[in-house]
């Protein structure tokens, strides 16, 4: 059967229609994996999120109503960077019990801890609980040294993966084991779980073997490990991940307390694709 061109151009807009509806709905598909809940207080424990990134911008009204829920947030900003939302900036909300660490915000009947956690962008990152002064070192061993002078706590963070490459994340090589084999010395707790390594592309980008390593090398050293949010940007995020600790008249001593002496119950869940990708690339949020 012959057709006009009038009728090949309406065929092909249609062919193209539908293909373009079939990748939009498959993509929405794909990135539209549900987020995981925010965890709940259970057997008299409560969860806490030792690493938890916010900027600065972030809606006032449901920032309150998410740190004051029942729970820990470890609110961390980079040492080196002046772009996330600090302990310091929601100082005047909260009601502190260790001035410059540890404070509750009450809303509605509901309460949360915030603690002052600073990430350290070196060679491999660490978490600096409970630091009053600003972590100045640019390289992490030296880091390690600046928190337990301070006495806080020294984390290090996702081990087996580091900023760069073309998809922004890689695994880290031979020589960068290394390192994290040397600063395992030094740390209080390794992060063995976080909440941001997902499988983010099939085959290219699945991230979830950072986090398998990392199990692998905490319990070769030693350590219970930590399940963190890692969250970026994002508050649908927070509190997805975290450890089960006592809250009972909680201070930053009984903090660190239960994560030296093991005192603790990890829960690591993975954050959706979608929210990911907004708390990533803000910029391509226009395609959801």
């Amino acid at each position: 059967m012959k057709m006009n061109r009038r009728s090949l151009l309406i065929r092909a807009s249609q062919v193209m229609l539908l293909g373009g509806t079939a990748a939009s709905l498959a993509g929405k598909f794909y990135f539209d994996n549900e987020n995981p809940e925010r965890l709940k207080p259970r057997d008299n424990k409560t969860p806490a999120d030792l690493h938890v990134h916010l900027p600065r911008n972030v809606d006032l009204g449901n920032l309150i109503l998410n740190l004051s829920q029942p729970g820990l947030i470890g609110l961390a900003t980079y040492n080196n960077k002046n772009m996330l939302l600090s302990y310091h900036d929601i100082k005047g909300a909260l009601k502190e019990i260790d001035p410059g660490i540890l404070g509750v915000i009450v809303y509605d009947n509901d309460a949360g801890y915030v603690l002052n956690v600073q990430e350290i962008n070196a060679e491999h990152h660490i978490s600096a609980l409970g630091c009053k002064e600003k972590i100045t070192a640019k390289n992490a061993k030296e880091a390690i040294k600046e928190i337990k002078k301070q006495n806080g706590l020294a984390i290090l963070n996702h081990p087996y993966i580091v900023p760069g490459g073309w998809t922004r994340y890689r695994l880290i090589n031979k020589e960068e084991e290394k390192i994290i084999n040397e600063l395992a010395r030094e740390v209080d707790e390794i992060e063995v779980f976080n909440g941001q390594c997902i499988n983010a592309i099939p085959s290219i980008l699945d991230m979830r073997e950072a986090n398998e390593k990392a199990q692998k090398f905490a319990r070769k050293n030693g350590f219970k490990g930590i399940a963190t949010s890692d969250t970026h940007m994002r508050l649908e995020q927070v509190l997805t991940s975290g450890i089960y600790i006592n809250g009972e008249d909680l201070t930053f001593k009984k903090l660190k307390e239960y994560i030296i002496e093991k005192k603790f119950e990890s829960v690591g869940n993975y954050v959706s694709r979608g929210s990911f990708v907004k708390g990533h690339f803000p910029s391509l949020e226009y395609i959801f």
